[in-house]
């Protein structure tokens, strides 16, 4: 059956709504780290999200699943890559380095996720996929040399950069992964499951948190948890999880990149940094590449249908 209309760009809205409930995720991270630590985000945030995620279940499950044990270790790796550690590494890169520059940093995504889909599912990679990931890094590389190629080669990577980049691999197994265990297993399932188990992954490092620096817990706090929970710990990872199984990670990574746009308009607006040249030069080149990676191999397979066709 040929789909077509909304439905057929439906996935596409999907990504680009968990891609803006993720800028803003940045961005309000950002804002929250002199009042509350990393770890203990991550288990607040993961609380408050299961318990949104298993009302979800229980009014919305429609069909009988495998049993656990089926893809057990399928899902914990899930729930260590994407849930536990890349939302525990951004939190900590956004400590050290601004939200415009941990939204960047993301533009690594596509072709991490290129080689991993190749390697593991056997997706078939075209050459433009691979420009437009090499043109996705050459973004990266505009952002961190600030235009300059003498500052590219003297580069030092903050340790905030290093999370990320740490981070954009972990949720590139993670898009891989769940593309995989999505096959017989609900997006709804999937995201609650992963969620249970990398809350008991993050706890202990967030009571650890607790104990150490006593976090600030003002109500502008707890509305900044709420916004993480509801959009980011529910709402991103169920568009992002759908996308992945409707169009497969690859080019769900690659539109993963429209996230600087989105970063960069709410940072500018909420958080009032600056845009500079570089940034603005660099999210050109991301997006650009992350539009190559995803659409490219359709836009070629078009007109070599075209051209057949005359």
């Amino acid at each position: 059956m040929r789909v077509t209309g909304l439905a057929r760009f439906l996935p596409h809205l999907w990504i680009n709504l968990a891609c803006v409930f993720w800028a803003g995720n940045m961005t309000v991270g950002r804002a929250l780290r002199g009042h509350i630590g990393p770890g203990l985000i991550v288990t607040l945030r993961g609380a408050m999200s299961l318990v949104l995620l298993l009302m979800l279940l229980r009014f919305l499950r429609t069909r009988k699943e495998p049993p656990l044990r089926q893809d057990f270790w399928l899902l914990l790796f899930m729930a260590f890559t994407g849930v536990a550690g890349y939302q525990g590494l951004l939190y900590l890169g956004l400590r050290h380095t601004d939200a415009i520059n941990a939204a960047l940093m993301n533009s690594a995504g596509p072709l991490v996720a290129i080689v991993m889909a190749w390697a593991v599912l056997g997706t078939t990679v075209h050459r433009v996929q691979w420009f437009g990931g090499l043109t996705s890094l050459l973004g990266i590389a505009v952002i961190l040399s600030g235009g300059s190629v003498e500052r590219l080669l003297a580069v030092r990577f903050n340790v905030g950069d290093l999370a990320m980049l740490v981070g954009v691999f972990m949720w590139a197994g993670y898009s891989v992964a769940g593309r995989i265990v999505m096959r017989e297993r609900s997006v709804l399932s999937v995201t609650t499951i992963t969620s249970s188990m990398a809350l008991l992954m993050v706890t202990p490092w967030g009571l650890w948190e607790a104990q150490t620096a006593a976090p600030v817990l003002t109500p502008a706090v707890w509305a900044g948890l709420a916004y993480m929970a509801v959009f980011v710990g529910v709402g991103a990872l169920l568009a992002w999880n759908y996308g992945v199984k409707a169009m497969g990670p690859a080019e769900a990574m690659a539109f993963m990149n429209m996230t600087p746009l989105y970063a960069v308009l709410l940072s500018t607006w909420i958080l009032h940094e600056p845009m500079r040249g570089p940034q603005l030069a660099g999210a050109v080149l991301v997006v650009g590449g992350s539009l190559l990676a995803a659409l490219g191999p359709q836009w070629s397979g078009k007109r070599t249908t075209s051209s057949a066709t005359t």
